[in-house]
């Protein structure tokens, strides 16, 4: 490699703050009167307060009863998680060893009342695990737990006092979900 002093074509001026949304190697110098400055390289990690473990869908209530119950629950970090030793709190369910999610991986956790009416129903969905005891068809709080307990992420949700119209059309295309990942 030939050193001429001259600006490479792939470097960018710094003209304002800079904004990450990954994690990246930046290396910098500076050019004052002709003169580059030493190169300096910093690995920047952009990180996720918590834990990236989210339930991205609750099916309480459907039609045939508690036997088509689920939980999806996706991993929204950047990296494979390892989920082994956590537990849902509202219902029964402990992750067993050896379960890691890749990142943005989403699971299905499947009611263990009748896991040939679930396979039946929703035929092509691979089932991650089954829980015991039925989701509260009123409303109840679900959270997800880490190996020492301690919540991660939680939902409140019941049917109390009606629903928004919007949240309604939902509630309706959900009951007639078949999810198909």
């Amino acid at each position: 490699m030939i050193y001429t002093g001259a600006v490479s074509a792939s470097a960018h001026s710094y003209t304002g703050p800079v904004v990450l949304s990954s994690t990246v190697s930046v290396q910098a110098r500076t050019l004052i009167g002709g003169e580059w400055s030493a190169l300096n390289e910093a690995l920047f990690q952009v990180e996720e307060l918590g834990l990236p473990l989210r339930m991205t869908e609750i099916m309480y209530k459907p039609m045939g009863g508690d036997p088509y119950e689920f939980i999806e629950v996706q991993n929204t970090g950047v990296t494979e998680l390892d989920v082994s030793g956590f537990s849902l709190q509202g219902v029964s369910f402990f992750f067993p060893p050896n379960s890691i999610l890749a990142a943005g991986q989403l699971i299905v956790l499947a009611s263990s009342l009748s896991p040939s009416s679930f396979a039946a129903r929703y035929s092509g969905v691979t089932v991650f695990g089954y829980f015991d005891g039925p989701l509260d068809d009123g409303g109840q709080r679900l959270a997800l737990r880490d190996r020492k307990l301690q919540t991660i992420a939680s939902v409140d949700y019941d049917d109390a006092n009606g629903w928004p119209a919007a949240a309604q059309r939902l509630r309706i295309i959900a009951r007639n979900y078949r999810p198909f990942r």
